[in-house]
């Protein structure tokens, strides 16, 4: 059989006879074979330029059919020229809004976007899905850790249902800090934040900074001092004592953290102190506190922390 002239390009339409017309959005080489990526009813399949597709003009009629010579086999196993999958194996298929391939379909028409860009973003998408909410991405990297169930679905919950702002109020032991490290991690993985304030009290500071660092390989660096690393260091530990002083105060609110953590957060029960008043004024994104008594005269002291995390959700 002769071989002709006409070759595929993208853009053009062809006529598949199981699955129907489609769109030709990419020819390239893949392991020395000639494929076309042609995208059928919103469904990316892979064919081999090397069968004889009929091709269609823009109104749907037909063009012509590029042959092949009788002497080259067939580069798809199974015969019908479709791969068993649009993308590498090992590329989740992340889930698409019920439009979604629809609307990348007539992108790719209507040429709105540069199709090496697209394809680029498209895929980077695709291996976004590893990070879901549902999943724990930084288990793995843990060291020492021993985990609970009761750990993992606070964690969960923190990051899914409350958007990183939450009070922790398990009972001493359970593994607040933890909880806190995990979530902090995830996030950080996550590239939702890249800067962090943890306020402890003063004898913890260094007892956090060592724990962050040998279970979570997280490199805190503890504020001290009229100098501090407010907006200098991107991961900070500070006591509130010293956070809240009128000389550090302006620089503190200044960094602009992403994520601030408060440990033995009951001291700011009482909205009328400076240390509630000063964590309310940061404003972070996220906003963990981390005390296993919210609760110790009456209600109005669980008020007033939650109306740091969720002001309004007590009204």
């Amino acid at each position: 059989m002769e071989l002709t002239q006409l070759r595929y390009q993208v853009g053009q339409r062809l006529r598949h006879p199981q699955f129907g017309e489609g769109l030709i959005v990419d020819v390239h080489t893949d392991r020395g074979r000639e494929v076309l990526e042609v995208v059928f009813g919103g469904q990316l399949r892979r064919l081999s330029a090397a069968r004889a597709w009929e091709i269609l003009e823009a109104d749907g009629s037909r063009s012509a059919t590029v042959e092949i010579a009788a002497s080259e086999p067939s580069t798809d196993g199974d015969g019908d020229g479709v791969a068993t999958a649009a993308e590498p194996a090992a590329t989740p298929r992340r889930a698409w809004h019920v439009q979604g391939d629809a609307l990348i379909t007539r992108w790719r028409q209507l040429e709105i976007v540069a199709a090496p860009l697209f394809d680029l973003r498209l895929q980077a998408e695709g291996w976004a899905g590893w990070a879901e909410p549902e999943r724990l991405v930084s288990l793995d990297s843990l060291r020492g850790v021993e985990r609970f169930p009761h750990q993992m679905r606070a964690c969960l919950k923190v990051m899914s249902e409350l958007n990183g702002r939450a009070i922790l109020a398990d009972e001493v032991g359970l593994g607040k800090t933890i909880e806190a490290g995990i979530v902090l991690k995830e996030y950080l993985l996550r590239g939702a934040v890249r800067t962090a304030l943890v306020l402890v009290p003063a004898s913890l500071c260094e007892q956090w900074r060592a724990e962050l660092w040998e279970k979570f390989e997280l490199d805190f660096v503890v504020s001290r001092g009229p100098a501090g690393q407010w907006g200098r260091h991107p991961l900070v530990i500070s006591s509130l004592e010293t956070a809240r002083h009128e000389r550090h105060r302006r620089r503190v609110r200044g960094a602009n953290y992403d994520m601030v953590v408060v440990d033995e957060a009951h001291r700011l029960r009482n909205h009328l102190t400076l240390g509630w008043k000063f964590v309310n004024d940061l404003n972070p994104r996220f906003l963990l506190l981390l005390t296993a008594t919210p609760v110790q005269n009456d209600l109005r002291e669980l008020y007033n922390l939650v109306t740091l995390i969720r002001p309004g959700a007590m009204a």
